[in-house]
Formats: C-alpha cells, sequence, structure tokens
C-alpha cells in the first residue's frame, strides 16, 4: 500500500505492551537510537492485529494512511472484546472516515505479553478475519 506521500506502507498494527518489569526512562533526557543503556528493560510488546494482514481485507486503495482512534468497546456475549477502530477524514470532504470494529478474543489478551501461556497474537488474528466496515461521512 502506498501513502500519499509515495511512501510504501509495511506497517500498520496494533500491539499490546506490558511494562512488567521494563525501566522507567522518563526522566532520562535522550535514548540512543540504537540500543540500549546497561540496565535498560524495555518493555515487552506483540502484535494483536496487523491491519495489513490480506485477511482482514483492509489494504488498498482505500486504506486510510493513518489509525486516529482506538478505544475497547462492550464485551461480546461470548466474552470477547470488541475494539474500535477509526480514522478521519483530515478535513477533505471527499475522503470518508472509517470505523471498523473488531472482536478480539479474551485468550489474545488475559496473560502479560512475555508471561508463558499467554493469548497468542495467532489467535487473535484468527478471530478478526472481518471486522464491520463503515465509512463516516
Amino acid at each position: 500500500m502506498r501513502a500519499p506521500t509515495g511512501i510504501i506502507c509495511r506497517y500498520k498494527r496494533i500491539v499490546l505492551i506490558d511494562v512488567e518489569g521494563a525501566t522507567d526512562v522518563s526522566e532520562v533526557g535522550a535514548l540512543p537510537r540504537k540500543g540500549l543503556p546497561d540496565g535498560v528493560r524495555p518493555v515487552r510488546k506483540r502484535t494483536l492485529i496487523d491491519l495489513l494482514d490480506l485477511r482482514h481485507g483492509l489494504t488498498g486503495e482505500s486504506m486510510p494512511e493513518k489509525i486516529e482512534g482506538l478505544t475497547w468497546g462492550p464485551r461480546r456475549a461470548d466474552g470477547s472484546r470488541t475494539l474500535v477502530v477509526t480514522t478521519d477524514n483530515d478535513f477533505r470532504d471527499d475522503v470518508p472516515g472509517w470505523v471498523w470494529v473488531f472482536s478480539v478474543p479474551e485468550a489474545a489478551l488475559g496473560a502479560p505479553v512475555g508471561a508463558a501461556g499467554a493469548g497468542s497474537a495467532t489467535a487473535a488474528r484468527a478471530a478478526v478475519l472481518t471486522p464491520t466496515r463503515r465509512p463516516c461521512r
């Protein structure tokens, strides 16, 4: 997928992070571009949803350049969570905003990211093959 800037988009992922055990770097002025200073432990992360996964049907010219909003919606009858993903139209009347609603199984969220037995991103992707897609005009 090519963004309006002409850059080819390679990644559009929603990730889960786990800050347990990570170093608080809020008081550090700057971190190096590559590598970490001794003693700094990063957050752990894993992909929850890869928006460019072809199974979702969200790739192509109509896929917006950037995602603008994420929020958890209500829990579904089967125990899964709804995840609402939105874009806006950057004040352009000829471009729709979009709302996608994904169903995310509890198993994909349950355990911390780095924990043994943590829900896998594969389980999450398998449950979100057909998101609801609605243009907002």
